[in-house]
């Protein structure tokens, strides 16, 4: 054979052992993939093939509401509504970053009702969820084994489990594009790879914004800045190459705050204007921190007590445990015995990953570690709430040791590895010990634990807590034992590494399942009362069909309720309101809001006169099912002949003073009142007799009204004032001003006219044009991209055969 022919066979032999290996990865990962999607449908089973309706204090409290307004508007009207007049007298919708208007797997809600939209879409992003953490894994290099492993801690851990049963969608929809975000950073950085990995990295933390967490994707930013910090080559360290990391940065924000900017642009303007941007004093920032004691929940999760349960021993922190817990599995401690940095791929990530968890509960512990006072000075940490929740870099970096702690324990051999197999099982030896005391003397285990245990205890509950903690422990103890004999048959060659690392991943499901055991909960029957009171509802007081407000009492479906039923309300639940609404409140009842409530409910007893001006008709109790009228409400929109001029701090006040009578007068700011309106008035009592005004037709972005003004005047909308709304006085221009602290008033002339009231900010078409852009951009980048690929492929064969 000539020369030419023995390497033409040698080529086609690697060809085919590469094909080969490459065959082999691909059903391994795609066996991967099957199985971490059985094990997703296996936790949505119920909503997958039963159709039981997802339940969650969030999802019936807070989004049920706001998704089945979008859902009406849309089909009824055809439109994405604007305003939102529903909640706390009325408020901005497509500024609220938490409607998730325009977050693309949010689709479901278009297209059908909100309980039932709730268990696909989660069942979708938790099984997004796996899918991108294991791609994540393997471009690091990690074996399918340990991307398996770290897949299913990122999956099933105890914050997201907790997370979902609280029914706090956005946090979920945040939570999965971290994975995805790093992977296509990790790619950009490789040599010679395109920078439309970092374009798409960025379109997809844009992704996160529009999901409705904006504190996450904060999260997610500074750990994507750590990951290119940590990943960043160092070698031939010069100032050029320094360009390529920063400009995958810049790609990434740029594109990234671009892609989201229809939501971004409109929601500063509200945020400035909202309780966010004045309550922002340090005890109120670090409410929900986390308390250094609830490190235990690392190792015994429901070391407090069961969420699923209620059976709490501790009080006054349900916000930060048992919800926000840190159990990631048994498993995944254990394997962090077995992390090897055999290359610097490897080295790289653990150090990424275990300086992310250190940093991540550092900061989760917010008020409880002085040093967070320096870290509150930093733009961003001066507007988040609950430090607690950056546990979710915690879990994230956690999966990552996992699947490096996996990918060592395949690996080691020899001594090494018995090695750390014995520090394993000596360990699990003294938790069989202490396991046996707690059972020969219950009273130990309080006393043992004793670091743990947090002031705000229960009295009485001692006995309670004492058993809940020894079950736990015991469970704890049982999996242990598990783990150690599969790792000790493996140690020893009584089995291969292969089946071992198998009966490992069925460990770590198992545990996650088990531990999180009902966490995905159904509520058929809360769906069905809802469902049954609108009905009740419609039959009653649906029947009138004046533009009016309601109260409403406490209920177990939250302040949000009347939203869901159609029914306009001054009461609401949302991080996000304005702080004008939030000071005339507290003058209406100092008790219903104070600083950092994000919710209240109606309450009778008040300044009458406040709730007047708020076209308060209706009080109701969904409790009893019944409602009353109350007879001192104003209309909508009434006609006031006259004007005072006050300080801001003076208008509050002299609004609930007895001897004023707001139907006569209406009450403006010296800030910002423009000129006086000067003008020869009759008698109040005249032109009560003589000025009429009323609702032609209402809608939550147009208002038409009509108005008979016997004098020049002003026309009064009982609707919150806010920029962006325009006037039109029978289709002229007018200004609206802001009277009584709160409303919007239009100066009329005397006579009969028509006036008409559009809600359309320049911060929409902005965040729109912008949003746009981006997307145009992504689009032919990715042409161009495509169409490079194809051409550089056409011309390999010829490069093979000169």
């Amino acid at each position: 054979m000539t020369h030419g022919e023995l390497f033409t066979i040698k080529m086609k032999t690697e060809s085919r052992h590469c094909e080969n290996s490459i065959s082999y990865r691909v059903k391994w990962d795609l066996l991967c993939a099957l199985l971490l999607t059985a094990f997703c449908i296996f936790l949505f089973w119920k909503t997958i093939f039963e159709g039981h309706l997802l339940f969650g204090s969030d999802f019936v409290g807070f989004y049920q509401g706001m998704k089945q307004f979008l859902y009406d508007q849309v089909h009824d009207h055809g439109s994405i509504p604007y305003w939102n007049p529903y909640i706390f007298g009325g408020m901005p919708f497509w500024a609220h970053l938490e409607s998730t208007i325009f977050y693309p797997l949010d689709f479901l809600f278009w297209f059908m009702a909100p309980e039932t939209a709730f268990g696909y879409t989660m069942f979708i992003h938790i099984m997004l969820a796996a899918l991108f953490m294991y791609a994540l894994l393997r471009s690091l290099g990690t074996g399918p084994s340990g991307s398996f492993v770290g897949a299913a801690v990122f999956t099933g851990n105890g914050f997201i489990m907790a997370t979902l049963y609280d029914g706090q969608m956005f946090r979920v929809q945040a939570y999965i594009w971290l994975p995805m975000i790093i992977f296509l950073l990790n790619r950009a950085q490789k040599p010679g790879n395109s920078s439309l990995n970092a374009v798409m990295a960025g379109l997809f933390w844009g992704f996160q914004i529009l999901s409705g967490s904006p504190q996450d994707a904060l999260y997610a930013l500074m750990a994507a800045f750590f990951f290119c910090l940590v990943f960043f080559p160092k070698k031939n360290l010069t100032v050029k190459s320094l360009f390529k990391p920063a400009g995958i940065l810049f790609l990434f924000v740029v594109f990234g705050l671009g892609t989201a900017a229809i939501q971004i642009i409109p929601a500063i303007e509200f945020i400035r204007l909202s309780v966010r941007s004045v309550f922002d004093a340090y005890e109120l920032v670090t409410l929900g921190s986390y308390p250094l004691e609830g490190i235990i929940t690392a190792v015994i999760p429901d070391f407090f007590g069961r969420y699923v349960n209620g059976d709490f021993w501790v009080s006054n922190v349900p916000w930060s445990i048992p919800l926000y817990n840190l159990y990631v599995g048994i498993l995944p401690l254990i394997l962090i015995f077995f992390i090897s940095d055999s290359n610097g791929t490897d080295r790289k990530v653990v150090y990424f990953a275990g300086a992310l968890a250190i940093g991540a509960f550092f900061l989760s512990l917010g008020a409880n570690t002085p040093l967070y006072k320096l870290i509150y000075l930093l733009p961003g940490f001066d507007r988040i709430r609950a430090p607690a929740k950056i546990i979710y870099l915690y879990v994230f970096a956690l999966s990552l040791l996992a699947g490096k702690g996996m990918d060592g324990f395949m690996k080691l051999s020899g001594r090494t590895f018995l090695r750390r197999a014995g520090i394993v099982l000596a360990a699990t030896l003294v938790l069989i010990l202490l396991d046996g005391i707690f059972h020969w003397n219950k009273s130990f285990i309080f006393s043992f634990f004793s670091p743990f245990i947090l002031d705000e205890m229960i009295i009485g509950k001692t006995a309670h807590a004492t058993g809940i903690i020894g079950d736990e422990f015991h469970i704890m103890t049982l999996l242990c034992i598990a783990i150690s004999l599969v790792i000790f048959l493996g140690a020893k060659g009584f089995t291969n590494k292969k089946l071992a690392a198998a009966l490992l991943c069925m460990l770590i499901l198992f545990d996650l399942a088990y531990m999180n055991r009902g966490a995905i909960r159904y509520g058929d029957n809360g769906y069905e009362w809802t469902r049954k009171t609108r009905d009740n509802l419609s039959q009653s007081l649906g029947q009138d069909k004046s533009i009016s407000r309601v109260g409403s009492y406490p209920n177990p479906m939250g302040p949000n309720f009347e939203m869901l039923l159609g029914y306009q309300t001054v009461s609401g639940y949302n991080p996000l309101y304005l702080h004008r609404y939030y000071e005339y409140i507290r003058k209406y009842n100092p008790s219903l809001l104070r600083p950092g409530n994000v919710s209240f409910f109606y309450h009778p007893k008040g300044e009458t006169v406040l709730m007047d001006l708020l076209n308060v008709k209706y009080e109701i109790s969904h409790t009893d099912g019944t409602y009353s009228i109350r007879n001192s409400n104003f209309p909508r929109v009434f006609f006031v002949p006259d004007h005072e001029v006050l300080e801001q701090s003076q208008i509050l006040d002299r609004l609930v003073q007895p001897d004023f009578d707001v139907k006569q007068k209406v009450l403006f700011e010296t800030e910002d009142f423009p000129a006086l309106i000067k003008n020869q008035k009759p008698a109040p009592d005249i032109l009560s007799a003589k000025s009429k005004a009323e609702i032609l037709s209402w809608a939550p972005d147009e208002i038409l009204a009509s108005v008979n003004a016997p004098v020049p005047g002003y026309l009064f909308f009982s609707e919150i004032y806010y920029p962006g709304w325009t006037a039109f006085v029978d289709d002229f221009p007018a200004p609206i001003m802001r009277g009584d602290y709160l409303f919007r008033v239009i100066p009329v002339p005397k006579g009969y006219h028509r006036v008409k009231m559009a809600f359309n900010p320049p911060t929409i078409k902005w965040g729109i044009g912008i949003t746009s852009l981006t997307l145009f951009l992504i689009a032919i980048l990715s042409v161009l991209h495509c169409f490079g690929r194809s051409r550089l492929s056409r011309r390999r064969p010829e490069q093979r055969v000169l």
